[in-house]
């Protein structure tokens, strides 16, 4: 059976507020296995932790669920280009974003398709200024849903998926190449000199360009660790 892999952008597609984060990995798969996609699920959680921190009882919610971790600087272009390099046809990627990020990735994930690849989209919602981007991009995406109503096809009670939660799962930070088993290696992570130093330099980048984030900490100062949690996660 084909393999999925899920990329899930999670500050623009965060887990509705009535949604219990530790049922995330498990809903996820059991609503793909519901709309016939039954070979293995990947799920990776992606978020830009210095812009959008989270708590630590969310994240350590979510990687119990069996889902990987991944801090991300601007869009998962590395992640999906990851996926690329690996995967085979028939396999299935499933994007879980908003319209912007679709829009951003369009050129890429056309390209996918033409390959031989299955790609499904969960998102908030359509907003009318990108409605050209739906009627070509959705063309050629094999299933999209709202991301609130895919969640709600999921069975809470499929006991099957419950092993997912016991696999070993990762961290990674796509800025720096850096990947872990646990939040504590990634929390270490950030603190480290390497993390400060790419950060600082890329900071500097977007800077030349004029393109800077209104978070980012002036020249010669060092970025602050991204904070996901107490510091004893």
């Amino acid at each position: 059976m084909a393999t999925t892999t899920v990329l899930w952008d999670i500050d623009s597609c965060p887990l509705p507020d009535s949604f219990g984060p530790s049922l995330a990995g498990r809903s996820i798969r059991s609503a793909l296995k519901n709309s016939g996609y039954l070979g293995p699920v990947t799920i990776t959680a992606m978020s830009n932790l210095h812009l959008n921190p989270r708590s630590a009882s969310l994240l350590e919610a979510l990687f119990s669920s069996g889902i990987h971790i991944s801090n991300i600087f601007g869009y998962c272009l590395s992640l999906l280009f990851g996926w690329r390099m690996s995967a085979q046809p028939p396999a299935t990627l499933m994007l879980i974003c908003d319209d912007t990020t679709l829009e951003m990735l369009s050129e890429p994930l056309f390209r996918i398709c033409d390959e031989g690849f299955t790609i499904l989209v969960a998102h908030p919602g359509r907003k009318p200024v990108s409605a050209d981007l739906w009627k070509t991009f959705l063309s050629v995406v094999s299933r999209d849903w709202i991301w609130e109503s895919f969640l709600g096809s999921a069975d809470d009670k499929d006991e099957a998926l419950e092993y997912k939660c016991r696999e070993m799962g990762y961290v990674s930070c796509e800025m720096c190449e850096f990947s872990g088993f646990s939040l504590k290696d990634l929390t270490t992570h950030f603190s480290s000199d390497e993390h400060l130093e790419e950060g600082n330099e890329r900071e500097t980048k977007t800077e030349h360009v004029g393109e800077q984030e209104t978070s980012c900490a002036p020249r010669g100062t060092k970025r602050p660790a991204a904070h996901i949690g107490p510091s004893d996660l």
